[in-house]
């Protein structure tokens, strides 16, 4: 269901399957596979994902270090009484929302952009920060993580450097919650400095961190970027070559893209909070064998990632096509086994998508004009504005 977009439900997915296995006739219909997903745990789904995970084999390693993304988005789920149970309706400024809402925070390497983790939280109850440090246990020593504005923190930078992970952090500039040390920075010259900055650990001591704060470039709204990071030697790490690394970060925004626009995870079938899981950590299994299959995909054709990749979309579709087949088959020898990998490989690596470098797009927010929060005011008063036509 997840590979072919979540268009078709329990029975007609039933059916295409066994289908494909040469079993039409004794496909199960829309009810059996309802009950017999609600006796499977959605540990399962999350097995299988670190399974499909191979970074330790295509990985591509930044001075030494392993690079990993950790974000989170916003998804509704389905209004039924189970799912109400761990996600709350959000209230709005006309009254209760439709809709329970939760944070997917999600945990990816920078080279192949498999999902390695997934943490779910309310999202009136949790907080992004705190489902990514549940996290840290997928991390090794000496990892680097690309956080987002609001992942970081004294607080978080303490938790990461106690586990021996690096980071580097897009900081915040504007607002009254900006650090002392970075507003120190944003009146200097400098293009990177040692910062001292004090905080207290889970026993209330106080203790300090040595940290490097480095400036970046101008933002679309005209401000200007800093980054946190834990990379202290500026020979070995330059200011140049850490604003070049964390660009990678922008690997999960399209993760975020491809799992809502092109496999559609909002339309939940399952009414409970177990079902809710399987198919989250489905779509997350399925953005994963897409993404190992094309990284495979761009190494034979011996492509310049740079320059040009295999289609996202038609590997996903080289997934469900091949689906039936490979996980049907119990009596799959190793040689067969790679025969139909190769081929998938092969089939993916047709379809390239040319990136067009030099283009730039601003981002347009999708939410009602009442929730936009940067240059408000400006955005306000532009939104009525007349637009002129050009003469003939």
């Amino acid at each position: 269901m997840a590979a072919n977009g979540n268009d078709c439900g329990y029975g007609i997915t039933a059916q295409n399957f066994f289908a494909e296995l040469g079993a039409g006739a004794q496909a199960p219909n829309a009810q059996a596979v309802a009950q017999a997903r609600q006796k499977l745990h959605w540990g399962a789904f999350e097995f299988l994902l670190r399974e499909a995970n191979q970074e330790d084999s295509i990985e591509e390693l930044w001075h030494g270090h392993r690079v990993r993304i950790v974000d989170g988005t916003k998804l509704n789920f389905p209004n039924y009484r189970d799912v109400r149970r761990h996600f709350a309706v959000p209230n709005t400024a006309s009254g209760p929302g439709h809709f329970p809402q939760g944070w997917m925070v999600t945990l990816i390497n920078s080279t192949s952009c498999q999902p390695v983790a997934m943490e779910l939280g309310c999202y009136k109850n949790d907080s992004e920060r705190d489902l990514m440090l549940k996290m840290i246990p997928y991390f090794k020593q000496n990892d680097i993580a690309l956080l987002d504005r609001g992942l970081g923190g004294a607080k978080v930078y303490l938790d990461f450097i106690k586990h021996g992970i690096h980071f580097i952090h897009r900081a915040k500039t504007t607002g009254h919650s900006v650090a002392f040390y970075i507003q120190d920075f944003l009146a200097s010259n400098k293009s990177s400095q040692i910062a001292f900055v004090p905080v207290r650990d889970d026993d209330g001591e106080e203790v300090f961190l040595w940290l490097r704060v480095v400036r970046g470039p101008l933002d679309s709204e005209g401000k200007r970027i800093i980054f946190v990071t834990s990379l202290l030697d500026e020979d070995l790490y330059s200011a140049a070559s850490i604003r070049e690394l964390y660009r990678r970060r922008w690997s999960i925004e399209t993760l975020f893209g491809r799992v809502k626009n092109v496999l559609h995870i909002g339309k939940f079938h399952a009414r409970s909070h177990n079902g809710i899981m399987q198919e989250i950590y489905a779509h997350l299994l399925v953005i994963s064998l897409t993404a190992l299959i094309e990284v495979q995909a761009s190494c034979a054709r011996g492509l310049d990632r740079n320059k040009a990749v295999p289609s996202f979309k038609a590997a996903a579709h080289v997934i469900r096509r091949h689906l039936a087949i490979v996980v049907g088959s119990r009596d799959l020898s190793h040689e067969e086994a790679t025969q139909w990998a190769t081929k998938m490989v092969e089939e993916a690596g047709r379809i390239l998508w040319r990136k067009q470098t030099g283009r730039s797009f601003p981002r347009v927010s999708k939410q009602p004009i009442s929730s936009w929060n940067l240059c408000k005011n400006r955005k306000l008063a532009g939104a009525g504005r007349p637009r002129r036509r050009r003469a003939a």
